[in-house]
């Protein structure tokens, strides 16, 4: 019991020694530029963020002045299929408009652009009332060819971004008209579209490739894009690495396809020294490697057969696929919008005090325990005050009772 009777308080003990004064500085002034120089004003942390989330539309387009011309790609097209000198594959070339190239089409973040294709002419080798059978068509042809000029075309992209956190005054009309053609304030979502925002293209490392301004839409080449990622479509494909076995005639990455990852970051403190401003938006490009891309596209051709029993049995029908191979793009929107917040920086500040205490713990721990005269830093710190004040309040009863038997003899 006598120790819940016990109350702990504190008092100022001043220790002269240049080890601990100088450790205690030393840890204060760290604590104290991390706090204010990194934490408040480099990081902004008198700032509160929000992920914005959005949506985007993309497009293949062939730019208005390209002339596609295939006899100019001599590096990939070639009159018949066959390996250059490199060990390269090659093979004849076709031009294809940007709406056939892209398959399938845009879901908005994803794009899928072909870059080969091989034709595939089956035929059905199986009853449909057959009980068994073991294979169903036969490929009776096929046809390789590459898309000319890939390189040439662009992506046209728009976007627009949103933070559900946060909301944005705007002036607007009133809704109704009225005799006053006053404006009123609302209190709307923070939103803001690509057209409205200056944006830049970056590589996989950082280095800027382009700049976009407001009210226009996105362009990039592809050859720009590829270039972004560090990576060309002439590059041999390491996807065909398996077990350290590398064929004899490796493919290239337009032959089998790659995967590339774009992402999309919104921010609007990147390019303040204090405060926010407004958003801006960058494109960065990483290639997925040991990937490939292919896909096939069936094109539901059946031909009915000569033969009525055969065309009974579905025997003899015929259907084509394609099978494409290309630059799978998939876009990810991140990023960070903040705007400042009263609660972000008592939360910093309340930090910083915990840090300067744990300094002082820890430079009381060292007196304590570590330097030769911690037993006198020990009596000096802590003193026991408890039979102190129980003499006191003795001598307070025996004063109260000779006061009292005082006033008896009194009366």
């Amino acid at each position: 019991m006598d120790y819940f009777s016990l109350y702990d308080t504190y008092h100022c003990v001043r220790i002269k020694d240049k080890r601990l004064g100088f450790l205690y500085w030393a840890l204060f002034v760290s604590i104290l530029l991390y706090i204010v120089g990194y934490v408040i004003f480099y990081n902004k942390g008198y700032l509160e963020y929000e992920t914005p989330t959005g949506v985007l539309s993309v497009t293949l387009k062939k730019p208005r002045n390209l002339t596609i011309d295939a006899s100019e790609n001599t590096h990939y097209c070639v009159d018949e299929s066959s390996h250059s000198d490199k060990g390269v594959y090659t093979s004849k070339c076709k031009i294809w408009h940007p709406l056939d190239i892209v398959y399938p089409p845009s879901t908005g973040d994803t794009i899928s652009i072909t870059t080969s294709i091989t034709e595939m002419n089956w035929e059905r080798v199986c009853a449909e009332n057959a009980l068994q059978c073991d294979k169903i068509y036969e490929e009776t042809s096929n046809d390789h060819f590459f898309i000319a000029g890939i390189e040439q075309m662009e992506l046209t992209i728009e976007h627009t971004m949103q933070v559900n956190k946060f909301t944005a005054e705007k002036l607007t009309d009133r809704f109704y008209h009225n005799d006053d053609d006053e404006e009123t304030v609302s209190s709307e979502l923070f939103t803001e579209s690509s057209r409205n925002m200056e944006g830049k293209l970056l590589s996989s490392n950082g280095t800027t490739l382009l700049y976009f301004s407001e009210f226009r839409r996105d362009r990039i080449p592809i050859q720009t894009l590829l270039q972004a990622a560090g990576t060309s479509l002439d590059d041999i494909s390491d996807n065909q690495v398996r077990h350290g076995y590398k064929p004899k005639h490796p493919k290239t990455l337009r032959s089998r396809g790659l995967v590339l990852y774009i992402s999309l970051s919104y921010d609007n403190t990147e390019e303040t020294w204090f405060g926010v401003g407004a958003p801006k938006y960058s494109y960065r490009v990483y290639r997925l490697h040991e990937t490939s891309h292919q896909l096939i596209e069936p094109l539901l051709e059946d031909h009915e057969s000569t033969d009525p029993e055969n065309e009974k049995n579905h025997l003899g029908h015929k259907r084509t696929f394609r099978k494409r191979s290309g630059i799978y793009l998939k876009f990810d929107i991140t990023g960070r919008i903040g705007r400042p917040s009263f609660m972000a920086f008592l939360i910093n500040v309340a930090s910083a005090m915990s840090l300067v205490t744990i300094a002082s713990l820890i430079v009381d721990q060292l007196a304590l325990y570590i330097l030769p005269f911690r037993n006198a830093f020990e009596t000096a710190k802590y003193s026991d005050q408890s039979d102190t004040f129980s003499q006191t309040d003795k001598k307070r009863k025996i004063k109260e009772e000779k006061k009292k038997s005082k006033s008896k003899k009194d009366k």
